[in-house]
């Protein structure tokens, strides 16, 4: 698995894709600090982490698309079926190879944690669990670009279906707004069981929370408040091993079916 990690974690500075990636993360942190310190005199590091969560749309397709999908693009999956390396360490060796790059573009940042503390900042505990809650829901994130990219040889529409998936779930709290302000309006008008107002508001709770609950942004939203938690960090870790063990199936089924 080393081998496979360290072939995939060079192939990213051997290619435009890693310099690009760390480029666009390195630029889009640097904006955010300058901005606010230019306009207030001072910054938030835990703003500029939330703040570079979108850049997630972009980064994260853009280091995933290649993993699986060149592969076999180029025919070289059967290598990696016929390698003396179990599939499931060719599927971590490949995460864990796209979450250290993402590792890298983060300690970008570290650069204006310096910079606030040498101009008289805090670095408090909301600021740790930023970082945390962060990398994590990046952990998930990437988890699903790798399955993207085993889905289709096309490095474009593993890109665009990430992109999509990613995006989708960044706005699932908007979703679950959406869903409760529709839910409550249809079962205030139907209402065929004579239920109470206060009855149907908590059913169209019930409902937003049941999808927030499905959001790891959510879920991870305390850490920026300084109340760290293990259910979220357990939640994120569950998503990773599933798509992980999903890409894993998805790739065991095409090696047998050439076999």
């Amino acid at each position: 698995m080393s081998a496979i990690y360290k072939r995939e974690l060079a192939s990213y500075f051997r290619s435009p894709i890693g310099w690009v990636a760390i480029a666009i993360f390195a630029l889009m942190g640097g904006f955010f600090f300058a901005i606010y310190m230019q306009n207030s005199s001072s910054v938030n590091i835990s703003d500029e982490l939330n703040f570079l969560r979108y850049v997630f749309f972009v980064v994260i397709p853009l280091i995933t698309m290649r993993l699986f999908s060149e592969e076999k693009k180029n025919g070289t999956e059967v290598l990696l079926y016929t390698a003396p390396v179990p599939l499931y360490k060719v599927v971590l060796g490949k995460y864990f190879a796209a979450l250290s790059l993402l590792l890298i573009m983060v300690s970008s940042t570290l650069i204006h944690v310096v910079l606030v503390v040498i101009m008289g900042g805090l670095v408090d505990t909301g600021t740790l669990g930023s970082y945390i809650g962060f990398v994590f829901l990046a952990a998930v994130f990437i988890s699903i670009g790798v399955l993207c990219s085993a889905v289709t040889e096309n490095q474009i529409i593993a890109a665009v279906i990430s992109f999509v998936v990613i995006f989708f779930s960044t706005i699932l709290s908007m979703i679950a707004s959406t869903v409760q302000s529709a839910f409550v309006s249809i079962v205030t008008t139907l209402n065929f069981l004579k239920l109470s107002t206060s009855s149907i508001n908590k059913a169209g709770e019930a409902v937003a929370n049941g999808i927030n609950w499905l959001d790891p942004s959510v879920r991870t939203d305390t850490f920026t408040q300084g109340i760290f938690s293990i259910s979220p960090l357990l939640f994120c870790l569950s998503l990773v091993i599933l798509f992980l063990f999903l890409t894993y199936r998805i790739l065991e089924k095409r090696r047998w079916s050439q076999s």
